[in-house]
């Protein structure tokens, strides 16, 4: 994937509304991902990653699904892409999440996180050339729990895949840890559908901005048509996360260049913002997002006691947004991005 314009120096405007992304009955929880995908024909797609309602409305199962938009505010015709298989033991056999679609010779490939019960989430691939209406899927993780040889992802999560594309060379990253606390880079040289073909380079590294910084989700990689790569990452403290645009020139070694969006006031639908996808349409440059009223990490520490309680469970308003690109807005200091109010 490469960039779509220069993102250094801007920054992006947000809407103040998500978009209405329940395209399907059981699209109606989490819109907890969405990839805007132009095409030529101006029929644009969007590849939502969502959580149906639990019981007693739904089933709680993670599917993919695509819509369909003309002028990005209105999507229809949705449709499920790819739903847990439902076999008991298989990596997609559960659950289904964190998708990350790219062209490659007229081909899409879609990532993903599939999830089995009692296993941790591994990275799973299909394939279509007719925009998901059929596909063909990996019988076995592309990416497993224990792919980069360290044995810090085996403890719970692999998810969180994106990549790049060079000339036949796939570099990518994902993230692993208990906590999303550890970012992995690899490549894969051949066909994205055979497991053989993928190896893992190293463990990624940060510069930390701002503290803490202690995790390695919500990663999205692009070449950079001025050479190296970008990676759009949510980080930020445990009230709030920002849309963060990371430099690197070797694709393992990260350093923070800018802020591209800002989480709004706390209460509101995106007060801490996560998985960012860039898309040009047309001259305009577009920002992808979710959004949620309470910041996961702190919510998942809350979890259990919420349950418990029978109050409404943490994180159960995720929804997507787009925001615009624009000139990005000077820094107050050196400490770091100016902030609302400032």
């Amino acid at each position: 994937m490469e960039s779509p314009s220069t993102v250094a120096g801007l920054s992006f405007n947000a809407a103040d509304t998500p978009l209405n992304l329940a395209v399907h009955p059981k699209a109606r929880g989490w819109q907890y991902t969405f990839q805007l995908i132009a095409n030529d024909n101006g029929k644009h797609l969007g590849i939502i990653g969502a959580r149906d309602f639990p019981f007693p409305k739904g089933d709680g199962k993670g599917r993919i699904f695509i819509a369909e938009s003309t002028d990005l505010t209105n999507w229809t015709n949705g449709r499920i892409a790819f739903e847990p298989s439902g076999v008991a033991g298989a990596y997609c056999g559960e659950q289904v999440l964190d998708p990350f679609v790219m062209t490659i010779n007229g081909r899409k490939f879609m990532w993903f996180a599939g999830k089995c019960d009692g296993l941790p989430w591994q990275i799973g691939c299909v394939t279509s050339t007719d925009d998901f209406r059929t596909i063909e899927a990996t019988n076995s993780p592309v990416v497993p729990v224990n792919f980069s040889g360290t044995g810090k992802d085996t403890p719970n999560i692999t998810d969180d895949f994106s990549a790049v594309n060079e000339d036949g060379r796939i570099l990518f990253v994902y993230n692993g840890g208990v906590h999303n606390d550890v970012g992995f880079a690899g490549s894969c040289e051949g066909d994205p559908m055979d497991p053989a073909n993928y190896r893992p380079i190293a463990e990624i590294h940060f510069d930390r901005h701002p503290p803490p910084d202690n995790y390695a989700g919500n990663m999205n990689v692009y070449r950079a048509k001025e050479g190296g790569y970008y990676m759009l990452r949510c980080a930020g403290v445990a009230d709030c996360q920002d849309v963060y645009l990371y430099a690197s020139d070797d694709f393992v070694n990260w350093s923070f260049t800018d802020t591209l969006l800002q989480a709004s006031e706390p209460g509101n639908w995106n007060a801490a913002l996560y998985k960012p996808f860039l898309e040009k349409v047309g001259d305009e440059l577009y920002l992808s997002y979710a959004g949620t009223e309470i910041p996961i990490w702190p919510a998942a520490m809350r979890r259990r006691e919420a349950e418990a309680s029978g109050s409404k469970r943490p994180n159960e308003s995720f929804r997507c947004g787009l925001a615009t690109a624009r000139p990005a807005t000077p820094e107050k200091d050196s400490k770091g991005p100016m902030k609302k109010g400032e």
